[in-house]
């Protein structure tokens, strides 16, 4: 089996219900390597650093700071290749691959790294809204280095586990709650589903994830809604201005 058919048929057998062993009890602390954020400033002043490990342990799912920035490096690695910008004809990128279903899929994968992403932009903003977008990609580019060269088993490092290994990680730890808030994870699941016509594009709605993410609980509704219903909801006001 390919690594492309493995990762569509994992994806479609997984439930949103499925549940994670996450113990990680990492503390942030100010000796971690995270510049340009806040962390310098609240050092300085003896802040509790800790508020953005309660910010999404306890909060807003059951994993630490530590393990939701690993699923975040996890799905970086695991972006799916587009046709676009891939110098090849439609029918040499899809060839033995059926185009719908390809992009349904990628759709997916993007709809859990855009989780990542805006799980942690949106917090970061919320506490320090200096912060610009620049700041940000270049905390991820560093603490994705420092995830990419810590050890994930004895003498393995992230950085050296292969494109299978990364798979498996990410269809076990990084798809389903309690890692992704029930009612995103349940939106993503139920737009799998769909056919190719009926499907919710992420990156079309993404302009409402940051006021989605910054607004959700612990079950990831938004303003006491699923996540589809207020999406859908948003969407619809949009297109009435």
């Amino acid at each position: 089996m390919s690594k492309l058919a493995f990762l569509l048929t994992s994806i479609l057998i997984t439930s949103p219900i499925a549940q994670s062993n996450d113990n990680d009890d990492h503390v942030l602390s100010c000796s971690d390597p995270i510049p340009n954020i806040r962390w310098p400033e609240l050092c300085k002043e003896g802040y509790d650093i800790n508020f953005m490990v309660d910010y999404f342990q306890g909060k807003y799912n059951d994993a630490s700071y530590d393990e939701h920035r690993k699923c975040s490096y996890i799905t970086s690695r695991t972006s799916m290749p587009r046709f676009e910008g891939s110098g090849k004809s439609k029918e040499e990128f899809y060839e033995g691959i059926d185009e719908k279903s390809y992009l349904i899929h990628q759709n997916f994968n993007t709809g859990i790294r855009y989780y990542y992403y805006y799980s942690l932009l949106a917090p970061f903003k919320l506490f320090n809204p200096s912060v610009s977008i620049k700041d940000f990609f270049e905390f991820i580019i560093k603490d994705n280095k420092r995830i990419e060269n810590s050890f994930y088993d004895e003498d393995v490092t992230f950085g050296s586990l292969n494109n299978n290994q990364i798979f498996d990680i990410y269809i076990k730890e990084c798809i389903s709650p309690p890692k992704l808030r029930l009612s995103y994870a349940t939106f993503l699941s139920e737009n799998l589903k769909k056919p190719y016509e009926q499907q919710v594009w992420i990156e079309e709605v993404m302009n409402n994830f940051m006021s989605a993410f910054t607004k959700m609980d612990s079950s990831g509704r938004v303003e006491g809604m699923e996540f589809s219903d207020w999406l859908i909801k948003n969407e619809n006001q949009k297109a009435k201005e």
